[in-house]
């Protein structure tokens, strides 16, 4: 394996680990981060910090510490579910990543999202393609707001998804509660919650 490539990821519902090369000795990494995109970012910051002469187990320790910015992929856990927060300013990319990281983890996996917005001319097949590929990787999805969703109903409609389980509210908060109300049997919770409508939608 080449210096400073990431390799063997191995996702629970706590952290990612992976390892990496140096001098034909191996690191292993513990990331609280989500998503597999933040592997590849790690391994330039880690190989950059090593060039500069910060030793490779030294940034084993601070890789660990790394704490995920507020509404970014932020695993929040709670008695009742994981929740990823990745509800600061959603766009096409940054959505596929979300759900790809829930994807990672196991349990009942469920999408609350009003949606994306402000994409121009490409919102509504931007927002189809979405509920397309949620319907990959989602147990339930919750649409917030059934006018702005309805392109992501559309895409979620598409792919013959059991629309028993794609509920449609008008609030946030109501989101949630329905969230915590599936039947799990017995099974952990992970809610992405996928972008946030600012203030005048």
């Amino acid at each position: 394996t080449k210096d400073y490539e990431a390799y063997e990821y191995n996702v629970t519902n706590d952290t990612i680990e992976f390892k990496m090369k140096k001098d034909k000795e191996e690191y292993v990494f513990t990331t609280k981060l989500l998503g597999e995109h933040n592997i590849t970012n790690l391994a330039g910051a880690i190989a950059v910090a090593n060039t500069l002469g910060i030793p490779m187990k030294k940034i084993v320790s601070k890789v660990k510490q790394i704490e995920s910015i507020p509404h970014r992929l932020q695993m929040i856990k709670n008695n009742n579910a994981i929740i990823i927060d990745d509800a600061y300013n959603s766009n096409p990319s940054g959505a596929k990543y979300a759900l790809d990281a829930l994807g990672k983890f196991n349990g009942i996996k469920i999408l609350i999202t009003p949606g994306m917005i402000e994409l121009g001319k490409e919102e509504y097949n931007k927002n189809f393609e979405f509920g397309s590929y949620a319907t990959n990787i989602c147990d339930y999805i919750i649409l917030v707001g059934k006018k702005q969703t309805k392109p992501i109903y559309e895409g979620i409609y598409s792919k013959k998804f059991d629309l028993n389980k794609v509920i449609i509210v008008e609030d946030v908060k109501v989101a949630i509660q329905e969230a915590y109300k599936i039947n799990s049997n017995k099974k952990q919770k992970i809610i992405l919650l996928e972008n946030d409508l600012p203030d005048n939608y």
